[in-house]
């Protein structure tokens, strides 16, 4: 399991989704250091960026709609 962390500082993080790609870049620093490790935000990773991939945004944060998505990709993934 690959992991990122960050923590919060309202001095940074104008909004969650701030704090949120911050833990993400630590994350992505995390699966291209070889995986199954876990990496704490540090400044030096604010240049790097982000996973840029198609399936980013699919997710809403809405359960119900989130599931059903979930499903259909692994409905695809399975076929």
């Amino acid at each position: 399991m690959s992991v990122g962390a960050a923590t919060f500082d309202p001095a940074r993080d104008a909004t969650q989704e701030d704090f949120v790609r911050r833990s993400d870049a630590a994350l992505y620093r995390s699966k291209r250091s070889g995986r199954d490790r876990v990496t704490l935000w540090t400044p030096e990773l604010e240049a790097e960026h982000g996973q840029a991939d198609d399936l980013r945004g699919i997710f809403s944060g809405e359960p119900s709609r989130d599931y059903r998505t979930m499903r259909m990709l692994l409905h695809i993934m399975l076929d």
